[in-house]
């Protein structure tokens, strides 16, 4: 009996606060009410767990009862009171729609209904108290409660039933209180802009006020100014006439300047078209060297562009050279080097010919026909064969074939010129050959080791003209 009579009178108190607070003050005040709730039914939860030792007693039921019915008629004006607070506010509503000046009347009421809501508060506070101080009573006595509790449970439907129809009601009363609050601020906004406005219009009032004091200032002075040039236009007057008169012989100068600048201008125009001529002589001028001079820089780079390319060949050759002829350039045998834009293969001593010959070996053969492979597939580069000898005089049983090292030197480079053409497919075009005798050493001749080196034959690669 003791838990639906709890949540009666909270149900109470919810809905005579939703009546007197706003919607803030009731979130604040719900929040409270929860944890006063949460601690009643921790309390309630404690009276369950007594209720298995409670004793029958029909005298604690009959004042439970009446109890009761004092709680229905505590709520019949609390309802009473709802209602009468619910037209006040409503009536509050319409004038605040009517007028902005209504608005301090409705502070006024807030204020009371928050002095009211303190009282409802203190009242609260005291009920509580006086129920846990009642539940303590109970406790003691609680023993003798729960037959009539039995039978009291029977109507709690009936209760939970009018809980849920004041619940409802709540709901409606507060989303009416949000309305209200919502047209408060509504009007309070209205309020403030019209505050805003008036403050706009004073100043605007007071700016005009000054400029009217401050245009009387200026007309006061400008009728001052008047005066004052009255009296300057007469003294202007004098001056004008005055200055007419100068005018008139200016005139007069100016008539006769203007004659000698027209013949001097007339003269300075003759010099000008002579000067115009010079100058347009000067620019045909100038543009046939800058024609010329960029012909030839066109010139120079193709030159340039086209030496390049006969470099990045002859770079090609060499690479190639010394990646076929390899075996013979480690044994010293073939020697390569650069030379402004050229490159010198040398064959040394008897790669190509045997001593007192001028008959290509096998070997000779075999490393021209290699050499040649190459030389065909770059085609920028002509061919010069030179033959050169060593000091020795020739035999004695050859000098009726080669008298002396020219013709001996000369014969190998044609050898191998002829080599080149005849088995190895180069064009004779390229070629050309000559001899040296001994008289281009690359080493001294007193000894064998020098001698060798300079019999040999040289195949300069040269960049065609």
């Amino acid at each position: 009996m003791r838990k639906p009579k709890l949540i009666y009178g909270l149900c109470l108190v919810c809905i005579f606060l939703s009546a007197c607070v706003s919607k803030e003050k009731y979130s604040e005040l719900e929040a409270t009410l929860s944890e006063t709730r949460a601690e009643l039914e921790q309390k309630i939860n404690q009276i369950k767990e007594l209720q298995s030792n409670l004793q029958s007693s029909e005298e604690n039921a009959n004042k439970l009862r009446n109890e009761m019915a004092a709680l229905q008629t505590r709520y019949d004006d609390i309802e009473k009171a709802d209602r009468q607070l619910s037209q006040t506010l409503e009536g509050l509503g319409v004038e605040l729609e009517k007028k902005a000046s209504m608005v301090q009347q409705k502070d006024k009421i807030i204020q009371e209904v928050d002095e009211t809501r303190q009282k409802i508060e203190t009242t609260l506070r005291t009920q509580l108290e006086t129920s846990e101080q009642k539940i303590k009573e109970q406790v003691l006595i609680i023993a003798d409660l729960n037959n009539t509790i039995f039978r009291l449970e029977k109507s709690l439907p009936e209760l939970k039933a009018q809980v849920e129809f004041r619940e409802k009601k709540i709901s409606e009363q507060a989303k009416t209180i949000v309305d209200l609050d919502q047209t408060k601020r509504q009007i309070e906004t209205n309020l403030e802009d019209l505050k805003a406005q008036i403050q706009t219009r004073d100043d605007i009032i007071n700016e005009q006020n000054k400029a009217i004091a401050s245009i009387n200032n200026s007309k006061q002075q400008l009728e001052a100014d008047v005066e004052y040039l009255r009296g300057l236009v007469t003294v202007r007057q004098e001056k004008l006439d005055r200055l007419e008169q100068r005018i008139a012989d200016l005139d007069s100068t100016k008539q006769k300047i203007e004659n000698d600048l027209t013949s001097a201008i007339a003269s300075r125009e003759e010099k000008i078209r002579e000067i115009v001529t010079v100058v347009t002589e000067l620019d045909s001028t100038k543009r046939q060297i800058e024609n010329k001079m960029r012909a030839e820089i066109e010139a120079r780079e193709r030159k340039i562009a086209a030496q390049e390319r006969k470099i990045a060949e002859l770079n090609n050759t060499k690479r190639r050279i010394e990646s076929d002829l390899k075996n013979q350039i480690a044994t010293h045998q073939i020697k390569l080097k650069e030379m402004a834009g050229k490159l010198k293969v040398t064959f040394v001593d008897k790669l190509l010919f045997d001593s007192g010959s001028v008959k290509i070996n096998k070997e000779g053969q075999e490393t021209l026909l290699t050499l040649a492979e190459i030389l065909r597939k770059y085609q920028s580069h002509d061919i010069i064969i030179q033959g050169h000898t060593d000091d020795v005089p020739i035999r004695q049983e050859m000098r009726n074939r080669f008298p002396t090292n020219w013709e001996l030197s000369t014969a190998r480079s044609t050898a191998v010129l002829r080599f080149l053409q005849d088995k190895a497919g180069i064009d004779p075009d390229r070629c050309m050959a000559c001899g040296y005798s001994f008289y281009r050493p690359v080493a001294e001749n007193d000894a064998e080791e020098g001698r060798r080196q300079n019999r040999r034959i040289e195949i300069i690669l040269v960049p065609t003209r």
